[in-house]
């Protein structure tokens, strides 16, 4: 059931990384960010990322340390910086508007979070993968959490031209003062 469950992440996140390149040789395939909330794109995307987010979930419990023993102090440090990471991730995707944060035009957000990173909830979330990682000790896990960072560490490259068609200079200035990252 494991290797199931990884093979199924793993594939999943292949349809998600073969879509978003081939709309990058194909740009009217527009896949992320869709162009609108009723495209195939927009419903292709999110049921494949709640897919993927399912099969994580999966290999957390069913590949629960199969590197060895977990001992607490594992727990001490990973379970906080999963709850720190994924619980900030809701905060700032509230910050930037559900459907900003969805992939949809719902206005240009600058502040908050938004003042030290491009990507804060992108940032974030990679830390709570980290937390995830060092609680669950898992071989599996590792690598489909590592697959999910690369997803949101090429995302911006996908969402700046699409920013900057749509929010112009407000958002050329910004991105020129303000870091992708970190």
């Amino acid at each position: 059931m494991t290797d199931i469950a990884f093979a199924f992440t793993v594939a999943v996140w292949l349809q998600i990384a073969v879509l978003a390149l081939a709309s990058r040789r194909w740009p009217l395939l527009h896949f992320w960010p869709p162009p609108a909330r009723a495209s195939w794109q927009y419903r292709t995307f999110w049921f494949a990322f709640d897919l993927m987010i399912l099969g994580n979930v999966s290999l957390a419990v069913l590949d629960y340390a199969s590197l060895g023993d977990v001992p607490t102090w594992r727990h001490g440090i990973g379970v906080p910086l999963a709850l720190l990471g994924f619980g900030l991730a809701g905060v700032y995707s509230r910050h930037l508007g559900w459907r900003n944060a969805f992939g949809e035009a719902g206005g240009f957000r600058d502040d908050g979070p938004y003042r030290w990173t491009r990507n804060p909830i992108y940032v974030v979330s990679i830390l709570g993968m980290v937390g995830i990682g060092i609680s669950a000790n898992s071989a599996y896990l590792r690598v489909t959490l590592t697959l999910w960072a690369v997803l949101y560490l090429a995302a911006p490259l996908f969402e700046e031209p699409w920013l900057e068609s749509h929010y112009g200079d407000a958002y050329r200035r910004y991105r020129d003062r303000v870091r992708r990252f970190l």
